[in-house]
C-alpha cells in the first residue's frame, strides 16, 4: 500500500493548520494513493512521527512525504530531511521518500489575485502591491515568490510592486513600504503570500502594517487576507505529487528507483 504524508509547519495558534487538513482530504477522494494524511513539524498535531506510524500500522509500506510550503527554505532543506531520515531508522520496512515543496504555479497567482478581489474595490488611483513572505536563510528559494509577486502585479493590474519579507531577507515590510512611498503612489494593497493563518499572518504582518501607516498616514495600506484554503490548491499539491510517484513509484521501474536518492529506508529497492 502507498501513502502520502501532507506535512506543514504547525503553529500554536489554533486552527491554523485547518486548510492543510481540508486539502489532504479532498486529495483522499483523488485516489491518488491509498492513504493521504496531514501532519506538522513543530506545534500542531499530528507530528510527522505520528502520522507515518498511523500509516505503517494501516499496512502502507511505501509513503511520500509531500511538503506543504511554498519554497525551499531551511524547514524544506534542513528540518524536514533530519526527521524523514530519522523515520526511516524507526521504520526500516517503509519506503519513505521525500517530495518537492509548492514553488511556482499559475493556480497560486490565480489565488492571490481572488484575494485581492475579495478583499473589496481596489483604489480608483494608481496603486501598489505588497507581497510578504516569510524570509529563508536560502535567499535563491525565493525565486517562486518574486515570480508570483511579479505575476501577480501584472494581472491585478498593480502600478508597481515589491516583495518584504519577516526575516532573513530584505527588504523587511518597512523598508518596503519606503520605496513604495517614495514611488509617489497612496495606496497599497499588502498581501500574506502563506499557506497558514498562523501568528506571522495574524500578529507580525498586522503590527508591522500598522508601524508603517504610523510612519506614512497619507498612505492608504490595505491589508488583504493570505492564501489559506482553495479548490486550485488541491490540484497544484496533486501534481507535485503525481510528479514525484512518476519518478520513483511508476510499476516495473526498479532500476530507476535503484538510481535515485530519493528514497530512504532499508525498505528501499
Amino acid at each position: 500500500m502507498r501513502g502520502v504524508i501532507l506535512v506543514g509547519h504547525g503553529s500554536l495558534r489554533s486552527g491554523s493548520g485547518a486548510a492543510m487538513v481540508r486539502v489532504a482530504a479532498g486529495l483522499q477522494g483523488r485516489c491518488i494513493a491509498d492513504r493521504i494524511a496531514p501532519a506538522f513539524l513543530n506545534y500542531s498535531r499530528p507530528t510527522l512521527a505520528q502520522a507515518v506510524g498511523d500509516l505503517a500500522s494501516q499496512g502502507v509500506d511505501t509513503v511520500l512525504v509531500q511538503p506543504y510550503f511554498l519554497v525551499a527554505g531551511k524547514y524544506v532543506q534542513e528540518d524536514l530531511p533530519a526527521q524523514v531520515a530519522a523515520l526511516a531508522r524507526r521504520h526500516p520496512a517503509l519506503r519513505l521518500y521525500l517530495g518537492h515543496p509548492l514553488g511556482a504555479h499559475g493556480e497560486l497567482v490565480a489565488i492571490a489575485r481572488e484575494r485581492l478581489q475579495g478583499s473589496g474595490p481596489r483604489p480608483s488611483e494608481p496603486w501598489a502591491l505588497l507581497l510578504v513572505a516569510h524570509g529563508t536563510p536560502y535567499p535563491e528559494a525565493n525565486g517562486p515568490i518574486i515570480w508570483a509577486a511579479g505575476r501577480l502585479a501584472q494581472v491585478a493590474v498593480a502600478s508597481t510592486w515589491a516583495t518584504a519579507y519577516l526575516t532573513c531577507n530584505t527588504p523587511d515590510v518597512l523598508q518596503a513600504v519606503d520605496l513604495l512611498a517614495h514611488s509617489g503612489l497612496r495606496h497599497v494593497m499588502a498581501l500574506p503570500y502563506f499557506l497558514q493563518d498562523g501568528r506571522h499572518v495574524r500578529e507580525d504582518i498586522p503590527r508591522l502594517l500598522d508601524r508603517a501607516r504610523a510612519r506614512y498616514p497619507r498612505l492608504t495600506i490595505r491589508a488583504v487576507p493570505p492564501l489559506g484554503y482553495h479548490p486550485l490548491l488541491e490540484d497544484v499539491v496533486a501534481r507535485q505529487i503525481q510528479r514525484r510517484m512518476a519518478r520513483e513509484w511508476i510499476p516495473n521501474s526498479r532500476k530507476t528507483a535503484q538510481r535515485s536518492n530519493g528514497c530512504l529506508g532499508s525498505g528501499c529497492p
